[in-house]
């Protein structure tokens, strides 16, 4: 039943989401890393420890690409993707949503490798204080040539400049095409604008019914300070991590996607890996 209605939502548009339903901002690099620890006793699928590294660059205003890596299943699949994203409609408001297309490989657990495309499409609405999100994806494998859908639902309030919750529900079918379910909870923490900190827990609905807790470190890069050093063949003597400027925030709030990276596997720590894909910022657009 959940593979029908999985596969009945991926219908409504040919394309899943890898990078959420708001863009990067231009010349803007997020890097998340992060992964389960403390796994309740007998914890194996679908949660594990699940190490992920994900990464977005906004190429332009309206191409966001990126980078998905990822291992799960105990550690016996590895999967690596590249993937770029682009909005659907206005890049402003409180309605936002986002196509993508992903290539990569599989490292399999009978240690061949695999060929994948992944399909995605996530929706996002901004809120006064927080947003909900749905990304959707599929993948594809090029050898057994089977649709693996996936969906993660997110709620996201903002509570002050520096704190931050989510309540994600994660759901999909696995690499060996059992459906699972996942309940995950986090506190995101702001130190600096470059700096995020994600804490929480990932509770399994079905398989084993594991838990664990969970860590995320988001960082976040401007390169348009620097681009314009460079063009305008500029010389400084200034400290080279100087010469970076730093954007400053927009008074409104975007999306934090948290990431989900388990598209063909049991486990999805949450984007990053974890995709439910995560923004590196608290200034999802305010509900017109």
């Amino acid at each position: 039943m959940l593979k029908i209605l999985l596969i009945a939502m991926l219908s409504l548009s040919p394309i899943a989401a890898g990078a959420g339903a708001w863009a990067r901002d231009e010349g803007t690099l997020f890097i998340a890393a992060g992964g389960n620890f403390l796994l309740s006793d007998g914890a194996e699928l679908p949660v594990h420890y699940d190490p992920t590294v994900y990464a977005e660059y906004g190429l332009t205003k309206r191409v966001t690409l990126g980078l998905d890596v990822y291992t799960a299943d105990k550690g016996r699949i590895a999967s690596a993707f590249g993937f770029a994203a682009v909005p659907v409609g206005f890049i402003t408001g409180a309605n936002r949503a986002m196509v993508s297309l992903g290539y990569g490989y599989r490292l399999n657990p009978d240690t061949t490798t695999e060929a994948l495309m992944r399909l995605g499409l996530s929706l996002g609405r901004g809120m006064d204080r927080g947003w909900l999100s749905a990304d959707m994806s599929a993948t594809i494998g090029m050898l057994d040539t089977t649709w693996r859908p996936k969906a993660d639902f997110t709620y996201g309030h903002i509570w002050s400049d520096r704190w931050a919750t989510t309540m994600q529900l994660q759901t999909g079918i696995g690499y060996y095409d059992d459906e699972y379910v996942k309940l995950s909870p986090t506190i995101i923490y702001t130190f600096t604008d470059k700096i995020k900190v994600n804490l929480g827990a990932v509770k399994a609905l079905s398989g084993d019914g594991g838990s664990a807790l969970k860590l995320e470190t988001w960082l976040t890069f401007s390169t348009q300070g620097l681009g314009r050093i460079i063009h305008s063949h500029r010389v400084t003597d200034r400290p080279a991590q100087r010469l970076i400027e730093h954007k400053p925030h927009r008074p409104l709030i975007r999306a934090i996607v948290v990431v989900s990276i388990g598209d063909l596997v049991h486990h999805l720590p949450g984007p990053v890996l974890q995709r439910t894909i995560c923004r590196d910022r608290l200034d999802v657009p305010r509900a017109a």
